[in-house]
């Protein structure tokens, strides 16, 4: 073999393993891009797990139930509990938008985002919250939430409890009752499931 073959062949080996190094590199650069996705997806859970955790603490839950009633009117300390977690909320949803944008969070996390804020912006009180904040926010993140307020009629506030008790009295007309057969049966499947496990 002359040397002009063994070049030949070099060059050869030389760009299979470029080709390698591309697909490769190529394979890896997907792995990265839907690790970061998860991981937004993850962020985005934690902060609206977060988010009603808070919402659930008894001083929060009751001034936002006071606000969100509308016709009565919050004491200054309340408007400012008020105001706080409408804050947290708008941040949280600017900071998703402009992820979106960035092409970082995908389009049914985003759907699932703007859902929520078309929730939101039925109440007439958290209109005014975001008339009072607006300013405070970036200029294409207001004209995103003010375009989608313009497509979203504001509710009048009613009382959850009547609506709730009528969806669990149709849920336990659905429900049929479990017999001790049914409860053993259970048990003995979710035992079979844990030692199937181990």
């Amino acid at each position: 073999m002359s040397l002009s073959d063994l070049a030949s062949l070099g060059s050869f080996a030389s760009g299979v393993a470029v080709v390698i190094t591309l697909v490769f590199l190529l394979l890896q650069m997907r792995q990265t891009d839907r690790n970061q996705r998860a991981a937004m997806q993850l962020g985005l859970a934690a902060r609206a797990s977060d988010m009603f955790t808070r919402m659930s603490e008894p001083g929060i839950a009751l001034v936002a139930t006071k606000a969100m009633r509308s016709g009565e009117d919050l004491s200054e300390a309340e408007l400012w509990i008020w105001q706080v977690h409408v804050n947290s909320l708008l941040f949280s949803w600017e900071t998703n938008f402009f992820h979106y944008r960035a092409g970082l969070l995908d389009q049914a996390a985003m759907n699932s985002e703007e859902g929520t804020i078309r929730a939101s912006l039925t109440s007439p009180a958290f209109r005014a919250a975001w008339q009072f904040r607006r300013l405070a926010l970036n200029k294409e993140f207001r004209t995103y939430i003010d375009n989608i307020a313009a497509q979203v009629p504001a509710i009048q506030p009613t009382e959850m409890r009547p609506l709730y008790r009528k969806l669990l009295h149709e849920q336990l007309a659905q429900a049929r009752p479990i017999t001790f057969v049914d409860a053993q049966n259970g048990l003995a499947q979710f035992e079979e499931a844990m030692h199937a496990s181990k």
